[in-house]
C-alpha cells in the first residue's frame, strides 16, 4: 500500500514540476517573435501531454490501492 502512496506523490510532484515549466514558457511566449513562438507552443504540447500522462498514472495507482484495499479486507 505504501509503494502505490509514494507512487502517486513521486507522479504528482512531477505533474507540479511539468505544470510549472509550461507556465514559464507560457509567460515567455509574450516576448517571443513567431518563429519562437511556434517552437514554445511545440513545447508547451510536449509538456501537457506529460501531465495528462501523470494524471492517469495517478488515477491507475490510486485504483489499484483500492482494489487492493478491498481484497485485504475479504
Amino acid at each position: 500500500m505504501k509503494n502505490y502512496e509514494k507512487a502517486i506523490t513521486v507522479e504528482a510532484k512531477h505533474k507540479r514540476q511539468t505544470q510549472q515549466e509550461m507556465n514559464e514558457l507560457q509567460r515567455d511566449m509574450k516576448y517571443q517573435v513567431n518563429e519562437e513562438k511556434a517552437d514554445t507552443e511545440s513545447k508547451i504540447a510536449m509538456k501537457k501531454d506529460v501531465i495528462q500522462s501523470s494524471d492517469e498514472s495517478i488515477q491507475l495507482y490510486e485504483d489499484e490501492q483500492k482494489v487492493c484495499r478491498g481484497s485485504s479486507k475479504s
